[in-house]
């Protein structure tokens, strides 16, 4: 490896972390597995050739540091190209993955929109449902209550979803954290949607450290 000098750097770290990455499982760990993300073929593409890319310039690095035919600017020279276009490859990653996470969460967002919007047809019984729910989260047991019935009536799901805060008398969090089970249980393909946006943002912003 080089350092911001123009000599190569030889400490043990850095010559464990290069072993560590000339491992396939030491290259999983740093980019992450591309068969975790099978379903979104941008980011498997991305991190399939940046594990490729190294498995290139890793022995050429380790070879760079022991070549005698170049002087030690050629040296730092080529290792800024080798690091500069690594860094090409791995952003390719960064953008695949933040790209997919928020196709994700668009997708599942659009789901969610869909099922659980407004139904003008069901406009009476929607709020019926409103004012059940404004009664109930009064009580002493009602927020479970009012719990337990969204998790056995998706339409009771979506009146806690479209439904104004203040019409339901129910604190925000407390509302959030019902929506978000109310999408598990009734809109399961939204729900993981959401897990698989988490974990592509949390892969892209893992790679500049």
């Amino acid at each position: 490896m080089l350092g911001n000098g123009l000599t190569p750097v030889n400490d043990v770290a850095a010559q464990e972390y290069m072993g560590t990455l000339s491992l396939n499982a030491g290259r999983k760990s740093e980019f992450g597995d591309k068969t975790q993300f099978h379903d979104f073929p941008r980011t498997h593409n991305a991190i399939g050739a940046l594990h490729e890319y190294a498995e290139y310039v890793l022995p050429k690095m380790a070879a760079l540091t022991k070549d005698i035919t170049r002087t030690q600017p050629q040296i730092h020279d080529v290792g800024r190209q080798f690091a500069e276009r690594t860094n090409e490859v791995a952003q390719k990653v960064i953008d695949a993955a933040a790209a997919d996470a928020r196709d994700a969460d668009a997708e599942a967002d659009e789901i969610i929109s869909s099922n659980f919007a407004a139904d003008p047809s069901r406009e009476g019984i929607q709020s019926e449902i409103r004012v059940w729910m404004r009664e109930n989260g009064k009580t002493e047991g009602g927020l479970a209550k009012i719990r337990e019935e969204m998790q056995r009536n998706a339409e009771v799901a979506a009146v806690l979803y479209h439904s104004p805060n203040f019409l339901l008398g129910i604190g925000e969090a407390t509302r959030k954290n019902m929506v978000m089970d109310a999408v598990a249980i009734h809109l399961p393909k939204a729900a993981s949607l959401k897990v698989r946006s988490s974990q592509l943002s949390k892969l892209a912003a893992s790679y500049p450290a």
